[in-house]
């Protein structure tokens, strides 16, 4: 989804049912094609949403991005999606520094 040019730093992010999961901060891209394979849960671009009331950092794939304005971004998937696909996980290739950081604009 390239929704990732209408995402802005700090945007809200909430979940299909409507639970604000945090703000937008940066995204992560694999630079490595052939660690991408959806199928295996490894996508190719992480939004990262971080939470401060819940002490939280998100890594969501863009693929579960809905709709993205700079006001607002909507996932395609439930708060309970979140938590069992336990993407407060940091992927390893951000983690091992394998990733491009790039910057939100806003």
């Amino acid at each position: 989804m390239d929704n990732n040019k209408t995402i802005t730093y700090s945007a809200p992010v909430y979940t299909a049912d409507a639970i604000l999961l945090g703000h937008a901060m940066r995204l992560y891209n694999q630079t490595n094609p052939r660690n991408i394979n959806p199928n295996l849960k490894l996508y190719a671009t992480y939004l990262q949403v971080v939470n401060e009331m819940l002490g939280d950092t998100f890594f969501i794939p863009t693929d579960f991005v809905a709709t993205a304005a700079p006001a607002r971004v909507t996932l395609s998937i439930s708060m309970k999606d979140v938590q069992q696909a336990t993407f407060s996980r940091k992927p390893t290739f951000i983690a091992m520094g394998h990733g491009a950081k790039e910057a939100l604009a806003g």
